[in-house]
């Protein structure tokens, strides 16, 4: 699932407004970049809400996971099923079930300050605490956000020490794992599309929601510089000194992550080794919490 999205952002606090969502109507979709541990898998999870199903003599959300892809140790596709994903949508919260019993998953009537627990079978808790809110225009279509921190943050193949909350697509980094946990399950990432009846959304400045394979750029405000000399793969980054800088992700031309850091709350350029990577191109993005980003491209010679 991927949205890995964009935006109008209008600066109003979200507090004490209570709204009804929706939320994962039939065949509603999300794509997220799915990535091996290894940086052996490069593909895409989608989940697409299936219809209704009954929890406990409650209605509810049912949607299913697959995840499709390349694996370049086998030298061949690959495409297994994830399982089934229930939610339910309570006028501004939705929750999730873990086989046992539901758990709250985000609240857009929380206000600046307010704060939220999220946990799980088998998962430990999460401090979910909103730092920013406010009204923004995708397609046309005002929505809701809420931008939110993790105390502590999630551990995967990077940890993720917040978010961004936008209403009708929940989590834009945080994935519902069919196994009964939520959080970064160490293969599937950011949200790179969405799509309902009414609404697409989409961070790959296309429509190729599910291309398996590739370097996505994406929307870019901003370049950044690699300096000195970037062609050895040693070099410094320097980047926009905006308070929402969260991560920074290079990227082969196959997809594949080959070097993070979180780099919320630092100050200054940051020092980047690539010498031990093989020649070619590499595309270096610096993501920001409101779903921009800042690109560079790096030849390594």
């Amino acid at each position: 699932m991927k949205n890995r999205v964009f935006i109008v952002i209008l600066g109003i606090g979200a507090s004490g407004v209570s709204l009804a969502q929706n939320w994962c109507t039939p065949g509603a979709s999300w794509w997220h970049d799915h990535w091996g541990m290894f940086g052996n898998q490069v593909g895409v999870v989608q989940v697409q809400c299936a219809g209704d199903t009954i929890i406990l003599g409650e209605t509810v959300h049912r949607a299913t996971a697959s995840a499709t892809g390349y694996d370049f140790l086998a030298n061949m596709p690959y495409q297994f099923a994830l399982g089934d994903i229930v939610t339910r949508s309570t006028m501004d919260q939705v929750s999730y079930w873990d086989g046992t019993q539901w758990h709250l998953l985000f609240d857009l009537s929380v206000g600046v300050g307010g704060q939220w627990i999220v946990s799980g079978y088998n998962f430990s808790n999460r401090i979910v605490e909103v730092s920013g809110a406010g009204l923004m225009t995708i397609g046309g279509m005002q929505l809701r956000y809420s931008v939110v921190t993790f105390d502590p943050p999630f551990q995967g193949l990077t940890a993720i020490a917040g978010d961004t909350i936008i209403e009708r697509m929940g989590y834009k980094r945080l994935f519902i794992d069919p196994n009964r946990t939520v959080g970064m399950d160490g293969d599937v990432y950011d949200v790179r599309c969405y799509q309902d009846d009414d609404l697409f959304y989409t961070t790959l400045g296309g429509n190729d929601c599910d291309l398996q394979t590739g370097v996505f750029e994406g929307p870019s405000i901003e370049q950044v510089s690699l300096a000195p000399n970037p062609n050895n793969g040693v070099f410094t980054l320097n980047y926009s000194a905006r308070s929402n800088a969260g991560l920074l992700e290079i990227r082969d031309v196959a997809g594949r992550l080959v070097f993070v850091r979180t780099i919320a709350n630092m100050s200054g350029p940051v020092a980047v080794d690539l010498s031990s990577h093989k020649k070619g191109l590499y595309l270096v993005h610096v993501l920001y919490d409101d779903g921009t980003c800042a690109r560079e491209r790096l030849v390594k010679e």
